[in-house]
């Protein structure tokens, strides 16, 4: 009876059935990819499935090759996006223009980068970040830190994506909600752990915006080019 229990909650908790929602024609699609550091498939397989996602903004963790840290490789394989490497592991493409204000360490044990992304004359931050896997390392200090980051951004419009190796469950996020909004939390819909495929279990993959954004779709998507499912989301930004 109580494992019946405890998978019923754990369904409750990661499945969301929703109509299909029509984001307005001004919504901008963004995706966050743990690409696995091209362990599981080679990076013009990777550089071409992030092709089919057709987003405005890709934020991608763990691209740890030298080559990907290069704006040669993107603008061969994806030429309608300007590539900003990130290091630290981490690429974002943009169908627009992005520039790097602010990156560091969370309490060593973790990094962050915080850019400025203009796309079809919408203007907005992003901080990505990624959180160590190590599961002996305690994840409040890091996500402490990132929260004290993110409250620097009351005053534009920000969206904090990354691989935060921790489920959205855990006490590290109660302090988050009052001014920040999970996306998959507002308008998730179908199933949202992405990890560890195939079989995925753990939500640690995280979308998250302050009040400047307004959610109208997340999902995750599938694919065999990483251990982490993509979390897709479409959105606008307040002005």
């Amino acid at each position: 009876m109580l494992g019946c229990v405890c998978v019923g909650v754990w369904l409750f908790q990661n499945f969301r059935w929703a109509s299909v929602q029509h984001p307005p024609p001004n919504a901008l699609k963004v995706v966050f990819w743990n690409v696995g550091r091209g362990q599981f498939a080679s990076w013009d397989r990777i550089a071409e499935q992030l092709s089919r996602f057709d987003a405005d903004v890709l934020a991608l963790a763990e691209g740890n090759s030298d080559e990907v840290q290069t704006r040669e490789f993107w603008q061969s394989r994806l030429p309608g996006y300007s590539p900003l490497p990130l290091h630290g592991e981490m690429v974002l493409l943009v169908k627009g223009n992005a520039t790097q204000q602010a990156a560091g360490q969370l309490a060593r044990a973790g990094r962050f980068r915080r850019v400025e992304v203009e796309v079809r004359g919408v203007r907005f931050d992003m901080i990505l970040a990624d959180i160590v896997s190590d599961p002996l390392s305690p994840r409040g200090p890091p996500l402490g830190m990132l929260f004290e980051i993110m409250q620097t951004q009351a005053d534009t419009p920000t969206l904090v994506v990354g691989d935060f190796n921790t489920p959205p469950t855990s006490v590290c996020f109660d302090g988050w909600r009052a001014d920040w909004s999970r996306a998959w939390d507002v308008v998730g819909s179908g199933y949202q752990a992405t990890w560890h495929q195939p079989l995925p279990v753990l939500t640690l993959d995280h979308v998250w915006g302050n009040r400047g954004m307004t959610f109208h779709r997340c999902v995750c998507g599938c694919s065999s080019c990483s251990d982490h499912r993509p979390v897709i989301a479409e959105l606008t930004v307040r002005e």
